[in-house]
């Protein structure tokens, strides 16, 4: 297969060495290409297949990953609803505060000479940060296209604010080659399942056997691919769909019914956890 080279003018809006862009079913991408610049993509939703070298990794919501200048590689969108943000940037870009920012320099220098070709494909961002990258995304995609007085300046803080945190979860995980185990595609199918399941009783044991997987492995796997534990999944998909319905006009107690929830306190509870917001004040601020 030919590898496409892109260069940063290849998108026609790129600014001063860099670019961003929120994207669905990006075609391009999907051919096998390299490029002279780092590339970060952030999952927002849905799931993707990222390909690279000596492997390939499945993305869910909350991962990330960061490649290096030249690597080969390719996406392949499994979920139609898919999205997720692209930054690219040359390493002149960051001026400053790669110099100031010595865990920035060691991680770029390592992503580039250190991995020997063994990329890690993915990182999951922990629950506590999600909040926080969503937020940082977003707002550099706003800088971008505003195109305001002093945004090229905000997005440099922004994406140096992004690969420090990065650059700790990157080397506290460490993971630099990751164990691509078949399981993979068995608890893939473990979370169609459980989205369209919501209103039963979705456990465990019950999933572990249905992945034909002990249940020690199967949160082993699970939490490789979903980011997160088994438990904690279902709860976040539960309170989404939740909010999805509310939006719709749906009354709490078919809310609780469709996302199985036995009980409103339970429901109120998980609620404000995830939204922080009761069910009854997220519903007046759609007004």
């Amino acid at each position: 297969m030919d590898i496409k080279k892109f260069v940063l003018s290849y998108y026609k809006n790129a600014k001063n060495n860099f670019h961003v862009e929120k994207l669905s079913n990006p075609t391009e991408a999907q051919n096998l290409h390299e490029h002279p610049y780092f590339q970060v993509y952030y999952m927002i939703k849905g799931s993707i297949e990222h390909f690279v070298e000596k492997g390939k990794a499945t993305l869910v919501a909350g991962d990330v990953f960061i490649l290096p200048p030249s690597v080969p590689h390719y996406i392949k969108v499994i979920d139609k609803n898919s999205e997720f943000y692209s930054i690219s940037f040359m390493q002149e870009f960051l001026k400053s505060g790669e110099s100031e920012n010595k865990l920035i320099a060691d991680f770029l220098y390592y992503l580039t000479t250190a991995t020997e070709g063994n990329i890690q494909p993915k990182f999951a961002i922990p629950h506590a940060d999600t909040l926080f990258c969503q937020t940082i995304f977003n707002r550099i995609n706003l800088e971008f296209y505003e195109g305001k007085s002093g945004s090229e300046e905000l997005i440099r803080e922004c994406v140096n604010s992004l690969l420090t945190l990065f650059a700790r979860i990157y080397f506290e995980q460490k993971q630099v080659s990751i164990d691509f185990e078949a399981n993979t595609s068995s608890v893939l199918h473990c979370l169609e399942y459980i989205k369209n399941h919501l209103d039963e009783d979705v456990s465990l044991n019950d999933m572990a056997k249905k992945s034909a997987m002990s249940k020690s492995n199967f949160c082993k796997v699970f939490y490789s691919v979903a980011g997160k534990s088994f438990k904690e999944f279902v709860n976040s998909s539960r309170i989404e769909k939740a909010t999805e319905l509310i939006e719709k006009g749906e009354n709490f107690t078919s809310v609780c019914r469709i996302c199985g929830y036995n009980d409103f306190s339970t429901f109120f509870r998980n609620f404000r956890k995830y939204t922080g917001l009761s069910p009854t004040e997220f519903k007046k601020r759609l007004k």
